[in-house]
C-alpha cells in the first residue's frame, strides 16, 4: 500500500505566498514618505511662483510710475486715487500706464499697499516675499524710485 510523504506536503504549504505583514508595512511607509516629499516640493514651488509674480508685479508697477514721472515730472498725480497711507495700489491713478491696475493685487489676494503717498519725487509700495528670492530675503520689502529695498 502507498503512503504519501506528509513532510513534503507540509513544506509546500508553509511557504509564504505574496507579501507578509512587514512587507505591507514597508510599502505603506515608502508610499507615505514619497508622498510627503512631493507635498513639500509642491508647496515650495507654489511659494516661489507667488514670489515671482510679486516681483513681476513690482517691475510693472515701477515702470508705470517711471512712465508717469517721465510724462509729468512728478509722481504726485498718481496719488489722486491713493492719497492715504495704507491705500491699495489698485486705486492709484496709473490706469493710462498700467491698464489692469484695478485688479492689481498680491497673489494671496491682499492688495499691495501704498506706504508712502506718491509725491513730487517719491512713492513707497510695500509687499511681502514668502521665501528668499534672488538677492532679496523673505519678509517685507518696499518699492521706491530707487528700486526694491
Amino acid at each position: 500500500m502507498y503512503t504519501p510523504d506528509i513532510t513534503r506536503y507540509n513544506s509546500r504549504m508553509e511557504k509564504p505566498k505574496g507579501l507578509g505583514m512587514i512587507g505591507i508595512l514597508f510599502v505603506v511607509l515608502l508610499v507615505f514618505v514619497v508622498g510627503a516629499g512631493m507635498f513639500v516640493l509642491v508647496r515650495e514651488e507654489r511659494a516661489r511662483t507667488r514670489d515671482a509674480k510679486r516681483m513681476a508685479d513690482m517691475a510693472r508697477l515701477s515702470s508705470a510710475f517711471f512712465e508717469l514721472y517721465a510724462t509729468e515730472g512728478t509722481y504726485a498725480s498718481a496719488a489722486v486715487g491713493c492719497g492715504n497711507q495704507g491705500a491699495s495700489v489698485a486705486s492709484c491713478a496709473l490706469a493710462s500706464y498700467l491698464p489692469d491696475i484695478g485688479g492689481f493685487k498680491d497673489p494671496s489676494g491682499k492688495p499691495y499697499v501704498v506706504s508712502g503717498i506718491p509725491g513730487a519725487a517719491s512713492f513707497v509700495v510695500t509687499f511681502v516675499l514668502e521665501r528668499n528670492y534672488d538677492t532679496f530675503s523673505a519678509g517685507q520689502h518696499a518699492l521706491t524710485p530707487e528700486g526694491i529695498q
